[in-house]
């Protein structure tokens, strides 16, 4: 059957004119192309990107904590010196500690700072020790000299200590400072790592080192 006109649809009949006759003919639909929806995608990769940000955040920040010339004091600050050193059982520097593949070790990613003031009259150190053996104990002893290096004067010790099996955390912050030192030049400073067994008595030195004013 040929449908002449046709302007609404009632179930299943079709108006035609002033008369109602009933069709099998199914409705025809117009088929339309699906659209992406860009402004969707767009915003999904947003949200992709700012997720890996907040993941890189931290390893970021952790790798900018080296300590450098701007940790000093800065009154009549001269010239600074970096240490950092892997000693086996006791690290010496600064965040992040990074892991040696296929060891148990581990060494810092950072530098420690030493500050030197102007007329050798003051010496700082900033940085952080690790405990790299988890059952035994490190230290730092830390010694500054004046006088001269064939008759040195220790101006001042100070010794900072990590312990072992879980009594304390596995690294310390370490912040040394001789104060102004009227008395005698400050010209070398010693580090010296050093680490001992639970229930040893005895500490053995690791890593000695001597860093010397305008060196």
């Amino acid at each position: 059957m040929t449908m002449t006109t046709s302007w609404r649809r009632r179930d299943d009949q079709v108006l035609v004119g002033e008369r109602t006759e009933p069709t099998n003919r199914a409705p025809q639909f117009q088929a339309t192309q699906s659209r992406p929806n860009r402004k969707g995608v767009l915003t999904g990769i947003a949200t992709t990107l700012a997720a890996v940000a907040m993941t890189l955040a931290p390893i970021q920040a952790s790798s900018a904590l080296a300590y450098d010339r701007g940790n000093c004091p800065t009154s009549n600050l001269n010239n600074t010196d970096t240490i950092r050193k892997d000693a086996g059982a006791v690290d010496f520097g600064d965040e992040f500690f990074l892991p040696v593949w296929g060891t148990n070790n581990s060494y810092p990613g950072g530098n420690a700072i030493i500050c030197w003031y102007d007329n050798k009259t003051r010496v700082v150190l900033k940085g952080r020790l690790y405990n790299d053996s988890f059952n035994g104990e490190v230290r730092a002893v830390i010694r500054s000299y004046g006088g001269t290096s064939t008759q040195p004067t220790l101006i001042k010790q100070q010794i900072y200590k990590v312990l072992g099996n879980g009594r304390d955390d596995r690294n310390k912050v370490v912040d040394y400072d001789t104060g102004q030192v009227a008395t005698h030049d400050v010209y070398r400073l010693r580090v010296s790592m050093e680490s001992r067994a639970t229930g040893q008595a005895n500490w053995d030195v690791l890593h000695v080192s001597n860093v010397f004013w305008g060196s």
